[in-house]
């Protein structure tokens, strides 16, 4: 069973244990205000909800995130892995349930070599090159099992290629560079040394996308770090809020826009893009050592 599916089907039954009535009132009986409060919450950063606006909101979100398997963007990537285990097919469906694929691919400049850092399975990559047919897009990823798969949804497609890359990868010169849900699984001194190369292989007015997770927002977070907790079998993740990974940026030479992706999904998505009009600054040296800055 896929880690990612494992996760979510987890988590699922557990929000759903959440909005069962009886245990409400259960909790109601032992200090929850007549709002629907409990310490649980206030202290995740919860606010009072009733057990008819968790029960709405719960129903609400499982709809509009089924639906997204309704959309181009998930069929015309999906039939590209026909050969595909039914888990794979279902981890493929709940990254596009999660993740907002067709936000950050409006972002992406539509010609030029576009490389995915990342890419597990390809999904991204894919998408963009099926949009986009003028783009040479290229994904990587460390894990050789995942590209394996990647590779075998290429097809006759001339515009997409995958390689298998070491945790820092050596990137060819290119438009556009993309991160999606990344450098939370890369520890500090390496996700350095990514976007060093990054900044690097970057053509002057080239894209950086970077799509990552907040951690303000304390009840999306402490779901999002549960999900991650189940789907690696508790390998450590290492987030940065927005103003930290905006922060590193700008000391590794970016200036990005930070702009927080509201979905009516439980995940604190975050776009950070460098406009194109911008120079690539010249080398800056920076320590690779993980500061408080960067600490989990």
């Amino acid at each position: 069973m896929s880690s990612d599916f494992r996760a979510i089907l987890v988590l699922s039954c557990f929000a759903l244990i959440l909005s069962k009535p009886r245990l409400l009132r259960r909790a109601q009986l032992n200090g929850v205000s007549k709002g629907g409060e409990h310490p649980l919450w206030s202290r995740a950063g919860f606010k009072p909800r009733s057990r008819i606006h968790l029960t709405k909101f719960s129903f609400v979100t499982a709809i509009l995130m089924v639906h997204k398997l309704r959309s181009n963007d998930f069929q015309d990537v999906v039939r590209l892995y026909p050969r595909a285990s039914l888990w794979i097919k279902a981890y493929c469906a709940l990254r596009f349930m999660i993740c907002p694929f067709g936000r950050l691919e409006a972002v992406v400049p539509k010609s030029g070599r576009i490389v995915s850092v990342g890419d597990g399975y390809g999904l991204f990559a894919n998408l963009l090159a099926i949009r986009s047919p003028l783009q040479q897009v290229i994904g990587c990823d460390i894990d050789a099992a995942r590209m394996k798969i990647a590779c075998s949804s290429i097809g006759d497609r001339t515009n997409i290629s995958f390689f298998v890359s070491d945790e820092v990868p050596i990137l060819p010169p290119c438009d556009a560079i993309t991160m999606i849900d990344l450098l939370h699984h890369v520890p500090p001194s390496s996700g350095i040394e990514v976007l060093k190369e990054t900044r690097r292989k970057l053509r002057p007015g080239g894209y950086l996308i970077i799509k990552d997770v907040d951690t303000l927002t304390r009840g999306k977070y402490l779901w999002k770090y549960a999900h991650d907790w189940l789907a690696t079998r508790g390998a450590p993740c290492y987030y940065l809020g927005k103003t930290e990974l905006c922060h590193l940026l700008q000391r590794l030479g970016f200036t990005v826009l930070a702009e927080p992706l509201k979905t009516h999904t439980p995940y604190a998505h975050v776009l950070y893009r460098r406009t194109k009009n911008e120079a690539v600054v010249q080398d800056r040296e920076i320590s690779s050592t993980p500061t408080n800055e960067l600490a989990a």
